[in-house]
């Protein structure tokens, strides 16, 4: 059997980050020789839904889960890809190390994509890292400081390892002739802090949004729910606080990346926490501020020249909003290399 196939893996359901992300892969990928199959730990059934909005007829196939599914898609398969996002960190990500393990045994090449290492002290997150860097024949990180752990955990072995843009660089996005309104987007940040800080952050955050309509002169905004799974409540939440505080409300889901990504271009300002609102807010040239709830939202500010735009605590400091349009002469950089990675990708299949 020829080996043509490429599996993509991921926490691939209703995330607004994870999605862009697999759109940019998947793109990339059309037209290859080999089927594109999906392999996913997130709500398969929002999966096929996303899929079959943005890929109809595509051929693009979402994997039945288990085991004896991916290591039968596997005898068929020329790469297997972990595409994107904060996938080792103590909050419960392991990279896919048991999966992909398989894959590596059976003979397909193993490539971690523009992925982030977040927190990364429990033996299970060290252990699933290393493995990681014995399996894989490539790990490009988003950033140096987790190409740095990927470096320190692998004590040197085998990977080759080096920093690429976010992959969500790769999707395209639109340029506007008017904005209007204002944008945010919360994330429950529960896991993060304790309770009465991530409620008085969401707070402060819904604050600094009002405050900056008042001044701005803007009456109307959009919640973005970029994790309909995790973020429902908080989502809620703002959207009560800003309604109650006089501001027009409209909800805008995730998952459906266009419009999503149109919000985000086509509003006056955007808040977020999560980081892939900022990295559309950057390269659309929407001012933007971003909470630093994981230090990847300051390294994505910083990547891209732009740290000003990274809010952080304590609660008592100031929070404003940079009203000016990014600089974006950096991202613009990152853009190009972004494309060139995902070009590799047909490439190998």
């Amino acid at each position: 059997m020829k080996r043509t196939a490429t599996i993509i893996v991921g926490y691939y359901g209703e995330n607004f980050g994870d999605l862009l992300m697999l759109k940019s892969i998947i793109s990339s990928l059309m037209g290859s020789q080999g089927p594109i199959l999906i392999f996913s730990y997130g709500d398969t059934q929002a999966l096929a839904k996303f899929v079959d909005n943005y890929f109809p007829g595509s051929g693009v196939r979402i994997l039945g889960p288990g085991l004896f599914s991916f290591a039968r898609a596997c005898l068929g398969a020329s790469q297997a890809l972990w595409g994107g996002g904060t996938c080792f960190m103590d909050e419960g990500g392991t990279g896919g190390v048991k999966y992909l393990t398989i894959a590596r045994l059976m003979g397909v090449r193993v490539r971690y994509l523009g992925i982030g290492v977040d927190s990364c002290s429990s033996f299970k997150t060290r252990l699933s890292l290393w493995i990681a860097t014995r399996i894989a024949d490539d790990i490009l990180v988003r950033d140096e400081g987790s190409a740095e752990t990927v470096r320190r955990i692998g004590s040197g072995r085998s990977a080759v390892v080096r920093t690429v843009p976010d992959l969500a660089m790769g999707v395209s996005h639109p340029s506007v002739d008017a904005r209007n309104g204002a944008l945010l987007c919360l994330r429950d940040i529960s896991s993060y802090y304790d309770l009465e800080t991530a409620r008085s952050i969401n707070q402060k955050l819904c604050d600094l949004l009002v405050e900056t309509c008042k001044r701005q002169g803007v009456g109307s905004a959009r919640v973005l729910v970029a994790d309909a799974a995790l973020d429902a409540e908080v989502s809620r939440y703002a959207v009560d606080y800003l309604a109650d505080n006089g501001i027009q409300v409209r909800v805008i889901e995730g998952w459906k990346l266009n419009e999503s990504i149109d919000a985000i271009a086509g509003s006056e300002f955007v808040i977020s926490t999560r980081l892939h609102v900022g990295v559309v807010a950057q390269l659309s040239s929407t001012p933007y501020v971003l909470f630093n709830y994981s230090a990847k939202n300051l390294k994505f500010c910083q990547a891209v020249g732009q740290p000003g735009r990274c809010l952080d605590l304590p609660l008592e400091s100031e929070w404003l909003i940079d009203m000016s349009v990014p600089d974006g002469r950096l991202s613009e950089v990152l853009q190009i290399d972004c494309e060139k990675v995902l070009a590799s990708l047909k490439e190998s299949a």
